[in-house]
């Protein structure tokens, strides 16, 4: 006679640790994504006679976000559509550079929002409060 041995756990062997490194790989991910806002904004501060800063702003607990400002008197913010026009008036080398630079700009904004979602998501996973979306039920008893 042959006995089966079936593992029970069967796919969701050894989850805690693996939701555990994804959670610290999502929250590294984050961390980097930060760091390259943070850099990004020092670049443009090192532009001399710059008319426009790139500053991180915190929106909420642990949401970050680049955006424009004026230098000078009022330091009002600036949206790009804005900016862009006034550009033909620099040098195209740097008029191109700061293209990019708003470029790189959305796509770390961006990349924050995705990783900042990733983080939270895997969290409610480790905490086991799965949130139901729309049209999605949960209650697997019915």
């Amino acid at each position: 006679m042959v006995k089966q041995m079936i593992d029970r756990k069967g796919p969701l062997k050894g989850k805690g640790e693996t939701l555990a490194q994804w959670h610290r790989e999502a929250g590294e991910k984050l961390a980097a994504v930060h760091r390259a806002m943070d850099a990004l904004a020092q670049s443009v501060r090192e532009v001399k006679g710059r008319r426009w800063n790139l500053n991180v702003y915190k929106l909420r607990t642990k949401a970050h976000q680049l955006r424009w400002r004026e230098t000078g008197i009022g330091r009002r913010h600036s949206l790009w559509e804005r900016i862009e026009p006034e550009l033909s008036l620099l040098a195209p080398g740097l008029a191109q550079w700061y293209r990019e630079t708003e470029e790189m700009a959305q796509i770390l904004n961006h990349k924050e929002q995705v990783a900042r979602y990733e983080l939270k998501t895997i969290t409610r996973l480790l905490e086991g409060r799965p949130r139901a979306g729309r049209g999605q039920n949960w209650n697997y008893d019915s």
